[in-house]
Parts: structure tokens; C-alpha cells; sequence
């Protein structure tokens, strides 16, 4: 028995270094090719300026206190790059050691972190990418029966990245099968909206002048019209609508019943449901479904050991090229720099 828990660490240990080098890869990717990284900086320089008396008397649940005072405090104590360094790697080490514990086939769940999120949360949108370790962390406790726990870890995810709070419909989808029922057939409709040109957006406009103008940005006629330049947007609408149609229809005998999956799969069609309401609006409408598809790491990997079970292996080789193809794309997007012929 003490040999197998002896085995059991030093494999625990070993996982963990595995996680802490990603998180240093992605590290070395953000501060070397991310165009995002320079805006970091500028945060950062901004908020060392200002005195603690003014950030505590400029406080507000709005304001995302918990990253910005934190990297204040350790930002001036270590350096902001070391800062950065630390909080990725630790950060993320937490988020993938609970998706290990959620997850029926650890390796390929954080194999389809790596493919669809590593790149774009840890090497590029960082503050997201802390925020979701307290999400994820969030459906878990969920998941053992602790409500309570799991409502705080979302507030205080919302003080890291304030759009978190929309995974607070992870309550009424966990508890009410109904709730999840209507999701689903808004979910199927949704690309209606786009076919008869109906934007939600001045709706989430109206609630960003009362909730934090900052993000009335996005809303900016200028910036508007640079959001689609690149064309991509309805490409991925439709790759992931149809991706997620997928999940539906092969998890169909199990979400409805398993509370469980019904959160993970859930939050992923409030991603699509956002894209397809908020298309006017690509850069919103995009962050949010991202940020709304971070479950779907575990989604995809019961689905893909659903048809592994069933003996389909042909598609489980094509959701397995699907997730490298996708990797392959977002990061020649993120990081054409490090592309020679791109240069």
C-alpha cells in the first residue's frame, strides 16, 4: 500500500512539472509573439503610477480588484515579468490538475486544452486565463456538492475577469433539467437571429454603460468596423456551431439525465448562443464564446471515448485531427511572428 502511494505521487509530481513547463512555454510564447503583451505592459505601468490610496478609493466589484491590486503588489515587488511567470504557471497547474479530476480520460482532456486554449488563454489572454481556473474549479465544487463554494469562486473569478459572472447559468443548467431543455432548442435556433439580421447587442451595451463603461469600447463604430476585417468570424460560428451540434446529438442519452454533463455541455451552447446573438459585434461576441467553451476540453473527451466505446474509431481519429488542425491554425494566427513565411 505505501508503494502504491509512494507511485502515485511521484506520479502526481511528474504531471505537475509536465503542467508547470506548459505554463513557462506559454510564458516564453506571450511576452516573445504575443501582440497582446505590450497592452499588458501598459496595464501595468498605468496601475503602478496610481497610489494604493487610490485604488482603494477608486474600489468597486466592477473593477477586477484582484488582478489589478495583485499585480500592483507583486508587480512592484518581484517585477511584473516574474509576476506573469508565476501566476501562469501556478494558475494553470490548478486549472488542469482539476480538469484531471473531472475529466474520465485525464490525457486527452488536457491534450484538448493544449489544442483549443493554451495558445490563446496562457500565451495571449491572460487575465481569462486566470479567471477560468477559478471557474473550472468552480463547476467542480459544483460537481461535490457545494454550492455555495462554488457561487464564491465565480465572484471572485469576476474580480479577475468581470465577464466571468456569466457562468453563474451554470446554477439553473446543474439543478433544472428544464432550464438545460430550452437552452438546447435556443442553442439549435439560434443561427435564425443571423438569417433574420436581429443583433442582442444593445442590450449588452445598455448593461455595460451601468455596469463598467470600459466595455462600451467594443461598441465604438470605428472599432466595429475592424472587428470582421479578417472574414474568419461566421467560419468559426459555423465550425464550432456544427462541432457542438455534434456533442449534442452524441451525448444525447446522457446530458439531459447527468447534471453533470448538462453544465459542461451547456455553458459550451451559451458560447454559440453568444456568437450567433452578438454577430454584428465580432470581437465581443468571440471573447465571450471562447471564454463560454472553456468546458470544452471535457465535453469533447466524453464524446470522443463515446464513440471509442461503440467502436467508431474513424471518428475518434477525426476529432483528434480536428484539434490539431485547430491548434496549427490559432497559432500561425496568434503568433505570426514566429511563422517565417509570414514575416
Amino acid at each position: 500500500m505505501e508503494f502504491i502511494k509512494f507511485q502515485l505521487k511521484r506520479n502526481q509530481v511528474l504531471t505537475n512539472t509536465i503542467y508547470l513547463t506548459l505554463g513557462l512555454i506559454a510564458f516564453l510564447l506571450m511576452i516573445s509573439a504575443s501582440k497582446d503583451w505590450k497592452d499588458y505592459k501598459w496595464l501595468f505601468l498605468f496601475i503602478e503610477e496610481k497610489s494604493w490610496m487610490d485604488l482603494i478609493l477608486s474600489f468597486s466589484l466592477t473593477h477586477e480588484v484582484v488582478y489589478f491590486w495583485s499585480s500592483k503588489f507583486w508587480g512592484e515587488l518581484i517585477g511584473f515579468k516574474s509576476f506573469i511567470l508565476l501566476t501562469t504557471s501556478a494558475l494553470l497547474t490548478l486549472k488542469l490538475n482539476f480538469y484531471q479530476k473531472m475529466s474520465d480520460r485525464a490525457w486527452l482532456t488536457i491534450f484538448f486544452y493544449c489544442c483549443f486554449y493554451l495558445f490563446l488563454l496562457e500565451g495571449t489572454v491572460l487575465r481569462v486565463a486566470y479567471a477560468t481556473a477559478l471557474v473550472i474549479m468552480a463547476i467542480y465544487t459544483l460537481y461535490d456538492k457545494k454550492p455555495v463554494l462554488s457561487f464564491c469562486l465565480i465572484l471572485l473569478s469576476s474580480q479577475i475577469h468581470f465577464t466571468c459572472l456569466v457562468f453563474l447559468i451554470i446554477f439553473p443548467i446543474f439543478y433544472s433539467k428544464h432550464f438545460f431543455t430550452a437552452l438546447v432548442i435556443v442553442f439549435v435556433l439560434s443561427p435564425l437571429f443571423i438569417f433574420f439580421n436581429i443583433s442582442l447587442f444593445q442590450i449588452i451595451e445598455l448593461l455595460s454603460a451601468y455596469i463598467n463603461q470600459k466595455y462600451l469600447f467594443y461598441a465604438d463604430p470605428t472599432i466595429v468596423s475592424e472587428q470582421n476585417r479578417t472574414g474568419l468570424f461566421f467560419y468559426f460560428l459555423a465550425i464550432f456551431y456544427a462541432l457542438n451540434l455534434f456533442v449534442v446529438y452524441t451525448l444525447r442519452n446522457s446530458i439531459f439525465s447527468d447534471p453533470k454533463k448538462r453544465v459542461l455541455v451547456g455553458t459550451g451552447l451559451m458560447g454559440i448562443i453568444f456568437m450567433s446573438t452578438m454577430y454584428t459585434h465580432v470581437a465581443p461576441a468571440t471573447r465571450l464564446a471562447e471564454l463560454m467553451m472553456i468546458t470544452l476540453p471535457l465535453y469533447l473527451t466524453s464524446v470522443f471515448l463515446e464513440w471509442q466505446k461503440n467502436k467508431y474509431y474513424w471518428v475518434c481519429y477525426l476529432i483528434i485531427t480536428f484539434a490539431v488542425l485547430y491548434a496549427l491554425a490559432r497559432f500561425v494566427y496568434l503568433y505570426p511572428s514566429l511563422i517565417p513565411f509570414l514575416k
